[in-house]
């Protein structure tokens, strides 16, 4: 095989590849798009209190953390009822955003045996069929997406190995 050959395709590999990559990136901000604006979060809670918006940080339009869009991260002073101390807790998005600064809305402290504890608005609506039925498929299809090279290589051998050993 001549040189120029071989360099077209190893070319063309890598223009695969990358494609592949850049399609199950696409799909994996996606499926953390979903995820953040479901606010899926989900767990027992442990206390409840009055938060006082502090500041908040705006991420985007692009964050590995959130997805797509402009999301706020905002920092709270919350007077815990149960546990009667106060503390400062940063509650991520969707809950909150700039717009809160200076207002008191009342927060959950949720306990998740995967994640430990969160704090989270109280009243917010969680939507948690998107994130089932948007974010998990989304990050299915980023994982199909990269691992379809090695699948069907598998695949190959698999049936080179059958035919070559009746």
């Amino acid at each position: 095989m001549p040189v120029d050959a071989k360099v077209a395709a190893v070319k063309a590999k890598v223009g695969r590849f990358a494609v592949r990559l850049f399609v199950a990136l696409l799909f994996a901000l996606l499926a953390l798009t979903a995820k953040t604006a479901a606010a899926g979060d989900e767990g027992t809670v442990d206390d409840t209190g009055l938060a006082t918006v502090q500041s908040c940080t705006r991420y985007g339009p692009v964050d590995v953390r959130y997805g797509f869009g402009f999301w706020e991260a905002c920092q709270v002073s919350v007077a815990w009822n149960r546990a009667g101390y106060r503390s400062t807790e940063t509650i991520r998005p969707p809950y909150l955003s700039s717009a809160d600064i200076g207002h008191q809305v009342r927060v959950d402290r949720l306990y998740d045996r995967h994640s430990g504890h969160m704090t989270v608005a109280h009243d917010y609506p969680r939507h948690t069929w998107v994130f089932a039925f948007v974010s998990v498929p989304c990050m299915g299809i980023a994982f199909f997406v990269l691992m379809w090279p090695i699948l069907r290589t598998v695949r190959r051998r698999r049936g080179t190995q059958q035919t070559a050993h009746p």
